[in-house]
């Protein structure tokens, strides 16, 4: 994971052992607004992931809130996702999360720009 006055990067392999989120990238102080440039997401197991902005797992749901959502086969990958460019988190302070809906390795990668 790396960070500059106005970017960021995280790299990050999970292991889910059930349903769940993890934190993937928090902004460096609370009144950041973290904006999302590209985003890779991808597993070798059939889940459901949910990259967001949010604290909970329950943010997943909330409007505004997914920067990308992807059903997932066994053996699923993504090539890096385009269509995140400019996504803009809803709220300052708000991390990074993933949240998989079964029990799977899953890889991650994003990048963006932070806003203060």
């Amino acid at each position: 994971m790396t960070a500059t006055a106005d970017r960021f990067a995280f790299d990050a392999r999970t292991t889910f052992a059930a349903a769940g989120s993890v934190e993937l990238y928090a902004p460096p102080t609370s009144g950041d607004v973290l904006n999302v440039r590209q985003l890779t997401i991808s597993t070798e197991d059939a889940a459901e992931l949910v990259v967001y902005f949010g604290r909970t797992t329950a943010d997943r749901l909330k409007p505004g809130y997914v920067i990308r959502g992807a059903f997932l086969g066994a053996n699923g990958g993504a090539a890096p996702d385009l269509a995140c460019l400019g996504r803009w988190s809803p709220a300052p302070g708000l991390p990074i999360r993933l949240y998989a809906s079964a029990a799977c390795d899953v890889w991650a990668a994003g990048e963006g720009r932070i806003e203060a």
